[in-house]
């Protein structure tokens, strides 16, 4: 074998072994919206003091916050403006804590063909949000 032949192969074995190209790290989109999440649910406790939230009430705006729904809603100014997402901040002005059971679970059974639904969060969370949105009457 002759020696340029000999290098050539070296190298694309060394090559095929660690690679022929610098990739950039990813972040996975999970990995951004906790990022996301982690930032917005420092909101709460002035989400709770705005709108003078019932104590009951605390524990879903921490669940809004870490869920993503800010991914397409704001809260009080936090959130997606321009994704096409209600603001929730007086969501409770419009609807009680049933209604957003049932709504959040399945919102294509109300003709909401955009949001996805969010039974996958279970009984126990579901009440849990709706009981934060329908005590969101707007800032006070």
């Amino acid at each position: 074998m002759s020696p340029p032949l000999r290098g050539a192969l070296i190298v694309v074995a060394c090559l095929s072994v660690t690679g022929c190209r610098d990739e950039p790290k990813r972040v996975s989109s999970n990995a951004a919206r906790e990022v996301l999440s982690s930032e917005n649910v420092q909101h709460v406790p002035a989400w709770a003091r705005s709108e003078r939230l019932p104590k009951r009430a605390v524990a879903g705006a921490r669940l809004f916050a870490l869920s993503g729904c800010t991914n397409c809603h704001t809260y009080l100014g936090v959130g997606a403006r321009n994704v096409g997402g209600r603001d929730l901040s007086s969501a409770g002005l419009r609807h009680g804590q049933r209604y957003f059971e049932r709504y959040v679970a399945q919102p294509g059974r109300f003709g909401n063909g955009v949001m996805p639904p969010f039974s996958a969060l279970g009984a126990r969370k579901l009440r849990q949000l709706s009981v934060f949105l329908a005590s969101s009457k707007g800032a006070r």
